[in-house]
């Protein structure tokens, strides 16, 4: 099976762009994203927990690095991805 890469993934958690019930937003997101990562040949588990990682250490940011790095190297540690 050729293997796929992500070229971009975009969030807009606060309702900047539009307006949004965030809660809603986030089981539809999980649940497309889990389905596209099957698709891709993904273990939908680890791309999941990778997911939540990135975006909680995009959350507890302190600064010294920005947060495409920090959900960088969090997503890719703990997704394999």
């Amino acid at each position: 099976m050729q293997s796929r890469t992500f070229t971009t993934i975009l969030f807009d958690l606060d309702g900047t762009l539009l307006p949004l019930d965030q809660q809603a937003f986030m089981h539809q997101y999980f649940d497309l994203f889990g389905r596209y990562c099957h698709f891709l040949g993904y273990s939908v588990d680890q791309a999941l927990k990778g997911l939540e990682a990135g975006l909680g250490a995009m959350f507890a940011s302190d600064g010294t690095s920005t947060n495409k790095e920090r959900f960088d190297r969090h997503f890719a540690a703990v997704s394999g991805i």
